[in-house]
């Protein structure tokens, strides 16, 4: 474990799975700005692993008291950019949450932004893992905090996929099961070679909060 992943996520252990075929390291990233998936096919990504994970993608279960699902895009900032060399920098997260439904008709949005330092981080050891506790602001004027306690990063097919789980500690929703999966290009490694560096990601996110009665 990264010194910088292990700061955002003191309990937490990466598991990183790569493709036989496709099989990769952070040096062989695509950032947004070069060729990449489509946006749609990793939102789709995104979807199969809620579905995978066990997490219904549907407005809400028949056996829970309340939910929401909602799909969205991400976007990371770097400053100063990523590059092979750790050093110490700042970022920034911004989700837009631009799709919800819920068995709150009124919740139809949301969204996040937070501001994190890192430790020695690089394009092989920032990594883009969620921080440990966000709060999601919904256009009904309510709002969720969370503390996500479980992540994943997958490499594959181009995309890292980043998985967090925990729980709703205050707000709407409050007792609810949480499932966000982030979906990034890879870093293009000609960007991380160079004296800027990587100072921006752009991918998709979906979300699934469960309350159970």
């Amino acid at each position: 474990m990264s010194e910088s992943t292990a700061k955002l996520h003191p309990s937490y252990t990466p598991q990183r799975v790569p493709s036989t075929k496709t099989a990769r390291t952070h040096r062989d990233r695509e950032l947004h700005g070069r060729p990449m998936i489509d946006c749609k096919v990793a939102l789709r990504i995104a979807i199969v692993v809620l579905a995978v994970a066990g997490v219904s993608v549907s407005a809400s279960s028949a056996h829970a008291a309340s939910s929401a699902t909602c799909t969205g895009s991400s976007a990371v900032s770097y400053s100063p950019g990523l590059t092979n060399t750790p050093q110490n920098l700042s970022w920034t997260i911004t989700d837009t949450y631009s799709s919800c439904t819920s068995t709150d008709t009124s919740l139809t949005a949301g969204g996040f932004s937070g501001n994190y330092s890192l430790t020695g981080a690089s394009c092989n050891g920032a990594g883009l893992f969620p921080p440990t506790s966000i709060t999601i602001s919904w256009n009904n004027s309510q709002s969720s905090t969370m503390t996500l306690s479980v992540s994943t990063d997958v490499i594959l097919l181009g995309t890292e996929t980043v998985t967090s789980v925990g729980t709703v500690t205050s707000g709407e929703f409050t007792g609810g099961a949480v499932t966000i999966v982030w979906a990034y290009p890879v870093l293009d490694p000609t960007l991380c070679a160079s004296s800027q560096g990587v100072t921006s990601q752009s991918g998709t996110v979906a979300l699934q909060i469960t309350v159970l009665p």
